[in-house]
């Protein structure tokens, strides 16, 4: 059986970053803090979603930004 294809959708105006193979389930189960995993009724994970998304991502994803303040 094939896997299905990552789909990454961005939501700016909330700043919430979800990652999914398909329909994201309809339970949810704080992970950590601002990040919480999706599950469908078989418990399956079916995505996570994180919060703060560009905020917690910036220093990782541009470190040199972080350095020069």
């Amino acid at each position: 059986m094939p896997q299905p294809e990552l789909q990454i959708h961005y939501f700016k105006d909330t700043d919430s970053l979800i990652l999914t193979s398909g329909k994201l389930g309809p339970y949810g189960e704080t992970v950590a803090k601002q990040l919480i995993a999706r599950s469908n009724d078989d418990g399956k994970v079916t995505g996570i979603e994180l919060f703060h998304a560009a905020h917690l991502l910036r220093p990782v994803l541009f470190p040199e930004s972080e350095e020069k303040g």
